[in-house]
This record gives structure tokens, sequence and C-alpha cells, in this order.
């Protein structure tokens, strides 16, 4: 799990969606932060290799070069599906075919039992986050960090969903980090943001921007206060799949 999951849990999993008249916007993802390794249970171990590896199997069976390399990257808590159900969410990647390109899933587990599970292109794909309730349909969503080096450079960005009973509820995308710590230039630029939301029907979002001039330990500094962004479209395919 990642180093921000606590501050989810404690913040963003109670209570409702609707904003209070001047409270600041809930903090979403800070890219300054670093993810940890996610640890598992032996019974979830269990359950994810039972029920959703062999369903990931069957869903990218004739996918060229896509070997059963089944691995979860990281899990989060919520109720995804429907109102104060208590579930756990688990990102995990199942194949790579290339450079940032494979098969991911995500699974969300209630009271021992998969009840959703999805598959989609998205090998890049390392951590989860459990997000309070954000447009007031009582669900947790949920966001996904994806990212890394190309060329020297290293990304990162985080799309925001929701579980809905219509089917996979998209907020957008949204860039959070940026370095070119691989390449030859020094110094070298550092930036990374910190995403926040308004909740509400249409949520509104916004962004701090921060910078460093290395790739060690030198500390952040502000490069802008905290203003409205609009999300990128969200251009992934999600497919519901279930054991085979």
């Amino acid at each position: 799990m990642t180093t921000w999951k606590p501050l989810l849990s404690v913040l963003f999993l109670v209570g409702s969606a609707a904003p209070v008249a001047g409270q600041d916007p809930r903090p979403l993802y800070d890219a300054r932060l670093s993810p940890s390794s996610v640890k598992l249970s032996t019974a979830e171990k269990t359950l994810l290799d039972r029920e959703v590896r062999p369903a990931a199997r069957q869903a990218w069976k004739g996918t060229e070069g896509c070997a059963d390399e089944f691995s979860v990257m990281d899990a989060a808590a919520g109720s995804f599906t429907r109102a104060k159900a208590q579930q756990k969410a688990f990102l995990y990647r199942f194949c790579t075919t290339g450079h940032g390109f494979g098969g991911s899933g995500l699974a969300v587990v209630e009271a021992g039992k998969v009840v959703a599970h999805l598959a989609y292109d998205g090998a890049s794909d390392f951590a989860l986050g459990g997000l309070r309730d954000l447009d007031g349909d009582g669900r947790s969503e949920i966001l996904i960090a994806g990212g890394g080096t190309y060329q020297g450079s290293t990304v990162t960005s985080v799309t925001v969903i929701g579980l809905t009973a219509n089917g996979v509820k998209k907020f957008g995308r949204f860039d959070v980090y940026e370095d070119d710590c691989g390449g030859e230039k020094d110094p070298h630029a550092v930036t990374a943001s910190r995403i926040s939301a308004q909740p509400g029907p249409h949520p509104e979002f916004f962004r701090e921007t921060f910078k460093k001039s290395d790739c060690n330990g030198s500390a952040w500094s502000a490069v802008s206060k905290r203003e409205a962004v609009s999300p990128a479209k969200d251009e992934t395919a999600f497919r519901s799949i279930s054991k085979r």
C-alpha cells in the first residue's frame, strides 16, 4: 500500500459527500509521497489465486505475448459497489507485453467473495486508493496511479473512477509527477502535484504544484497555490469479467 493510504482511510471513508460551507477541498493524491509494498493476508492470497487469477487468465487468453505473471500491486478499503459495504479492492497486473503495456485488473471483494472484477490495459499502474464518496451516490470512488520511465524521464498520472450499476463512471485523469533524473541534463527538474476535490454532483478538482532541483533528498518548494484544474479524458476501456 502507498504511504498516503492511511490518510485516505481516516479522512475519506467516513461520512457523506455533502460539502460543508467554507470547507477546503479534500486531498486525493500527493505525488511527493513514495509508495510502499502491499501486504496481503493468507486468506486474501488464497482467494485471489482461486477466484481472480483464473478469471484474469480467461480474460486475457489469446493475447499475444501475455503470459500468466499474476501480481497484486496494491489494495484499498471502501464501499465501492454499494453504500456502507465493507469491501476491499485489489489492483493486479496479469501480464506485460511491452514497456508500459499489458493486462491489468481490479477486483472488489466482500465477505470472502468477488463482487466486481474489471480487466483493462494498464500494465504501468502501481497504486490504488479508496476515496470517500465524491458525487453523492453513497459509494467510495477509486483512485489508480500509474506511470513509468521513458528515455530518462519518469512520469506519473492518476485516474479516478466509480463503480455503478451501469458500469464504470470516469471522473478523469491527472498528470501528477515528472522528472528527468535518468537523463544527462544537470541540474535536473522534478515536479509533483497534490490533487484535491470538492465533492458534489459534479465534483470540482484542484491542483497544487511543487518542485525541487535535484533527484535526491532536497526539500520541495511550492510553485503554485491551489488552483482549479480540469481532468483530462480517461481513455481506459474497462471490461467486466467473471470466473469461468
